[in-house]
């Protein structure tokens, strides 16, 4: 079973718990082409496997950005660019220096808003670079490790997978408690 597999098996018995959970949208071939032309930038492979064959909508915080959200926030970024920052910036700061963020513009290139998790927080995925198929959470220019509501940071680079996979496992042992 891929991982693409296992986190669509995970979503659909948190929806048979959650009947609340707002539906999983599929992406088409066509739109998915559509929006890469936009970007300029390929997805990474995970995250395009899973709008493919499992879609947009249920997710962490206030969910994933629908296609056409992806289109309005990639006009605001560079998304072909090179992302800056590298798997030694966040070791140096997170580990050695034990900082909490790293300040970088918000419209940093290389990478696009995936979802939005209140106020002035987003979830941001790298789309090219040393970090590409990474997850972050950015608070205005402050950048750190993605997490999910509650937990710590997943590590110092965590991966699209990694990061849906943890909320989805969360948000099932709470609701089977």
């Amino acid at each position: 079973m891929s991982t693409t597999e296992a986190l669509a098996t995970q979503l659909a018995e948190l929806r048979a718990l959650d009947p609340d959970l707002p539906p999983s949208t599929p992406v088409t071939e066509p739109e998915l082409a559509g929006l890469e032309r936009a970007l300029g930038a390929a997805l990474p492979k995970a995250y395009r496997d899973f709008l493919l064959h499992v879609g947009t909508g249920p997710g962490p915080y206030y969910g994933l950005h629908r296609v056409a959200d992806l289109h309005l926030n990639a006009t605001d970024r560079d998304t072909a660019g090179t992302f800056p920052l590298t798997p030694a910036d966040f070791e140096e700061h997170f580990l050695t220096a034990r900082a909490k963020s790293i300040e970088l513009d918000f419209d940093a290139p290389g990478c696009l808003e995936i979802g939005h998790q209140g106020c002035a927080n987003s979830t941001v995925l790298i789309l090219t670079g040393d970090l590409a198929g990474t997850v972050c959470d950015v608070w205005e220019n402050e950048w750190s490790p993605a997490r999910t509501p509650g937990v710590q940071p997943l590590g110092l680079t965590p991966t699209f997978d990694e990061w849906y996979g943890e909320w989805l496992t969360g948000r099932l042992a709470a609701l089977q408690e």
